[in-house]
């Protein structure tokens, strides 16, 4: 048997939005972030009437409708136990989200992963080792703009890191020492928060360990753990500012090279990447009088119909 689909905030709101006009008399559902006394005494009841429902739709409508200015003024102003024990809760658990959603969205929490050569792995920080191997080989293999298409500099150089969710540092299993790394990050062309589900592709081999086959191999180990049984992640969802450990299942990948980088062309077909088309002259060449042009290619999991 499936698991139980999780209750949406629309869903929730289609069923309690109608039982509060109908208790309270209201035409519409009035702002609740709201920070005078007065109008926070005015939605004090309604408040205290979703807690009583205790139902999945009535909580998450609660959880996400609070808002800290209101959720300060109610404990000033007074309010039932359970209201309170709520309210209390929710600082706790919105204390605890801004403290760590910077680092545990970010963070690779899945077990390494083993191919007949290599290790992939997660990094061992943002600013440790790995990331300064991989900045080194972006500076000094020559062919910074041809994997980015911006200029070498320090600038465009900071802003390739290695810390994100489902980016993976290719090691070899025989020394140990570092080969590239390969990863996912969210669909730009999916405009919607927290869909992993839909990700771009990219992967980089130091100069000095091309020709062996090592992009191939990583990368068809990761797709095949993204599509089944799926790769471990936090996001947010369900209710604000609760981070929720969770596997992700891989629906669609893409990725987009350069037309000139024929190498990694020449990977994605080989990995079952089927080619969507060319895009001309999108992407400025270097900050010159150039533009590059992108081929797309696409990966659908075959396990999801």
């Amino acid at each position: 048997m499936g698991s139980k689909r999780e209750l949406t905030f629309e869903e929730a709101k289609k069923k309690i939005e109608p039982l509060l006009k109908k208790r309270f008399g209201w035409t519409e559902i009035p702002d609740f972030d709201v920070w005078d006394e007065k109008e926070i005494k005015k939605l004090l009841p309604c408040f205290e009437y979703l807690v009583t429902l205790k139902s999945p739709a009535a909580k998450l409508y609660l959880w996400n409708s609070i808002g800290w200015t209101f959720s300060y003024g109610a404990l000033k102003c007074g309010c039932s136990p359970e209201l309170k024990a709520c309210l209390d809760h929710y600082h706790l658990v919105l204390n605890r989200y801004t403290n760590a959603k910077d680092s545990l969205l970010k963070d690779n929490i899945n077990k390494p992963l083993m191919t007949e050569r290599l290790i992939l792995r997660g990094e061992d920080g943002p600013e440790g080792h790995d990331f300064q191997e991989y900045q080194k080989h972006l500076r000094e293999d020559g062919d910074f703009t041809l994997y980015t298409s911006r200029a070498l500099t320090e600038t465009n150089l900071r802003a390739y890191h290695l810390h994100r969710p489902f980016c993976f540092v290719i090691t070899a299993k025989d020394d140990g020492r570092m080969i590239g790394f390969c990863g996912f990050y969210p669909d730009g062309n999916i405009h919607k928060d927290n869909d992993l589900g839909h990700v771009e592709l990219e992967y980089y081999i130091f100069k000095n360990e091309r020709g062996h086959g090592y992009a191939t191999e990583a990368v068809q180990a990761l797709i095949k753990e993204a599509f089944r049984p799926g790769l471990m992640g936090y996001v947010t969802e369900a209710f604000n500012y609760v981070l929720i450990r969770k596997r992700i299942v891989i629906s669609f990948i893409r990725v987009m090279i350069n037309t000139m980088n024929k190498a990694s062309l020449r990977t994605a077909e080989k990995l079952g990447f089927t080619k969507e088309g060319v895009l001309h002259e999108v992407l400025p060449f270097a900050g010159k009088k150039k533009f590059a042009d992108m081929a797309s290619y696409c990966l659908r999991n075959p396990y999801l119909k």
